[in-house]
């Protein structure tokens, strides 16, 4: 059993609660050696789950220790604040936010991808690729190896809870006040309405006309995976709480049939075929695997082009499942 201090901060939100669950549930950490951080709001508060209680410190409180493994479930402003401090300490770190993932010198990770990465002999600092891009970077790597991947066009379906828990909230009382007439125009968390709605925008524009979200597609997969493939994305938010979905079409650089491409995924980690078509979010909720369905080649292009349905919980993977594939794999090496 790991006995070094285990902090997970931000422990009160979607995420960091399912870190938390996946501690516990491993039964490789000490209990009484975790400790859980959060804002001012609900520091002092105890948060109860499988039967433990954690009090809540306030994570500006918070002395860091030499080989701590710290859980950063935090936005990038709170990562950016924090992080020095921690490593200056001696922790190791995992940070979910967009902070570090395109600093040359921090490993980026896709458990599914490339854990082998982890190494705390070259790094104390690992970062994890977003909720949206971790599945589809699973899904590519094994074809890319395989076959080689030139060129992809993927079109995100991504749930309010990718945008934290008050949006998440948020698309519960819209939805509510729209059934009570009580509608307003108002939204504190998207662009524009998201009750009822689809919403093709994800964080700000650039000159080129692509959101902050599509680039972070590109630049994340490019780093993870290879620098050669030219990569096109359009997200877009739907009234769904819980669940990432995408539209993935790769253009393959040696033809092949679809069964090379099954047996390819069949038997990568991680990745589950769809037995009935397709998966959608309200399926994949608390699964630790990459659903696709929808498979199929593109014939009236060429043979190179391959087609499918993309699925998977985002508060899981991308997310938690993902620190804590990297937290277990650092405890290892201590």
């Amino acid at each position: 059993m790991f006995q070094h201090k285990v902090t997970v901060i931000g422990g009160t939100g979607n995420v960091g609660r399912n870190v938390l669950q996946m501690l516990i549930d491993s039964k490789l950490f000490d209990i009484s050696n975790i400790r859980v951080t959060g804002s001012i709001r609900s520091a002092g508060s105890y948060l109860t789950l499988r039967g433990y209680s954690f009090l809540v410190h306030n994570t500006d409180g918070i002395n860091f220790q030499k080989d701590e493994l710290c859980i950063f479930n935090t936005e990038a402003d709170v990562s950016s604040k924090y992080i020095p401090i921690a490593l200056e300490s001696g922790a190791y770190v995992i940070d979910s936010s967009s902070h570090y993932r395109m600093h040359d010198a921090v490993p980026l990770i896709v458990p599914n991808v490339n854990i082998d990465r982890v190494d705390i002999k070259k790094s104390k600092l690992f970062t994890h690729a977003n909720c949206i891009v971790a599945p589809i970077a699973t899904v590519i790597a094994p074809l890319h190896q395989k076959f080689g991947v030139s060129r992809v066009i993927v079109s995100t379906y991504q749930s309010t809870s990718g945008a934290g828990k008050k949006a998440m909230d948020e698309c519960l009382e819209s939805t509510r006040n729209f059934f009570s007439s009580n509608c307003s125009e108002d939204s504190i968390s998207f662009p524009r309405p998201i009750t009822f709605n689809v919403i093709p925008q994800i964080g700000g524009f650039d000159d080129n006309g692509f959101c902050s979200e599509e680039m972070k597609i590109s630049n994340e997969i490019k780093k993870v995976i290879s620098q050669d493939i030219c990569i096109s994305a359009t997200s877009v938010r739907v009234p769904v709480l819980i669940g990432h979905s995408s539209s993935l079409s790769m253009k393959l650089e040696s033809s092949c049939h679809m069964d090379d491409i099954l047996h390819a995924l069949d038997k990568s980690f991680g990745i589950k075929i769809s037995v009935n078509n397709y998966h959608t979010p309200i399926e994949v909720v608390g699964a630790d695997d990459v659903f696709i369905g929808k498979l199929r080649m593109d014939g009236a292009v060429d043979d190179q082009w391959v087609h499918m349905w993309v699925c998977s919980d985002n508060l899981r993977i991308g997310a938690a499942t993902d620190s804590f594939q990297i937290t277990k794999a650092i405890a290892m090496q201590i």
